[in-house]
């Protein structure tokens, strides 16, 4: 068993799959704001080495209860407006939030840890098939206070300047790598992931896996009722479809998906008459429409005038160096 302490925050739909697909790999605690939850989730689900600490209430009106994160793996699996609902004590080995349309500069705003990680799972994961997508970031209060130290590099040598530089960007590349491996082994306990270079991805791709399974599903009723429109039962109607949508998503690892219509269609045949019907009503261009507006949709919740209330207004913030790495400077104190 893996020696880190795994905390999920919360105990609804998605802890649960994360927390089942986790179970017995980790020594876990499961914390909320109400500990009989909790406590219920664990036995519910027989959770081994699992317990639920309780969340003490401060003297924060916006923030009743603190939680202690020193050196836990913290997962975020609450709404996105509980997040201020919280104080977290301590320094986390690393954050994963599943929070839509929540940035890690945002996070990192009330939350201090070594490394933050963005994922985008969906519903599947309850039956360990979720697809998974991941932006891994690093960052720790030392590289902070090294940052604002920085300028006396100022008076070093050219090539001395140059080797520092390359130092800390070897050590950022091997705890960004550290930590992808760490993200991995976590996310492959509910299904498959994907990491990504660019934090706004994570948004991109609800169209391909946070949202896709409600589009899916509906095309899943559209084809149920059409069995049964032409005379077969409900319920047989419902298992064709379901063992149809599993064979599709086989094939779909072996043929793309023109190939695989390709392979289907035959001239004249049954099913370029039905998809003829479905190219003329503009099947194609609605799903595509439907995806851009739930990707739209995550983008306006993660704009940067869009924040939660926050327990630690000190706390550091994420400065983009590149697209696959960040680091965290300490953010300006409002005066006002």
């Amino acid at each position: 068993m893996n020696s880190d302490t795994i905390l999920i925050l919360g105990y609804g739909a998605m802890a649960s799959a994360i927390a089942q697909g986790l179970n017995g790999k980790y020594s876990m605690e499961i914390c909320g704001r109400d500990r009989r939850k909790a406590l219920d989730f664990i036995a519910k689900l027989d959770l081994q080495n699992t317990t639920a600490p309780e969340s003490k209430s401060v003297d924060f009106a916006s923030n009743p209860h603190a939680i202690n994160i020193q050196d836990k793996i913290l997962l975020l699996c609450v709404k996105p407006y509980a997040l201020a609902s919280f104080a977290y004590l301590g320094q986390a080995k690393a954050v994963y939030s599943v929070l839509a349309g929540i940035s890690i500069e945002q996070i990192a705003t009330h939350i201090h840890a070594t490394a933050y990680v963005r994922l985008m799972p969906n519903i599947a994961a309850l039956h360990g098939l979720s697809a998974t997508t991941a932006f891994c970031s690093v960052g720790t209060a030392s590289m902070i206070s090294a940052q604002e130290k920085r300028e006396p590099h100022m008076d070093l040598p050219d090539s001395q300047a140059c080797s520092t530089a390359v130092e800390q960007t070897d050590s950022l590349s091997q705890q960004l790598e550290q930590l992808k491996r760490q993200a991995q082994e976590i996310c492959q306990g509910f299904g498959e992931v994907v990491f990504v270079e660019n934090e706004r991805l994570i948004d991109s791709s609800i169209a391909t896996s946070g949202s896709a399974p409600a589009f899916l599903a509906l095309v899943a009723q559209a084809l149920v009722d059409s069995g049964v429109m032409v005379g077969l039962s409900r319920v047989d109607s419902r298992t064709l479809v379901a063992q149809t949508f599993v064979g599709v998503g086989e094939l779909l690892r072996h043929y793309g998906p023109q190939e695989l219509i390709d392979r289907v269609t035959t001239p004249g045949g049954t099913t370029i008459e039905g998809l003829a019907v479905l190219e003329s009503s503009g099947v194609r261009g609605a799903f595509m429409q439907a995806a851009k507006a739930s990707v739209a949709k995550a983008s306006a919740t993660n704009a940067p005038n869009h924040s939660c209330t926050s327990a630690q207004p000190h706390a550091p913030t994420i400065q983009n160096t590149t697209d696959s790495q960040k680091t965290l400077v300490p953010k300006e104190p409002n005066h006002e």
